[in-house]
């Protein structure tokens, strides 16, 4: 996606890909924190800065909430 490992490793998705922030990948998170319910995404579109210009990308995913449980 045109950025080196250095450039998005742990940071958060926004941080690391800010330009799809409002191309509804917020909304889809707050869904599945809301629901529990995972999303699954096969060739969604997006847009990304790429050398200075934007650029179409069809991306897979799977957004899943994941909690860690204190205690035992």
């Amino acid at each position: 996606m045109g950025r080196t490992p250095e450039q998005v490793l742990g940071k958060a998705i926004f941080e690391a890909l800010p330009e799809v922030r409002d191309q509804g990948f917020r909304e889809l998170l707050d869904q599945v924190m809301h629901t529990g319910e995972p999303f699954v995404a096969n060739e969604v579109a997006a847009l990304f800065q790429r050398n200075d210009q934007l650029e179409t990308v069809y991306l897979n995913f799977v957004i899943n909430l994941y909690m860690m449980i204190k205690g035992g």
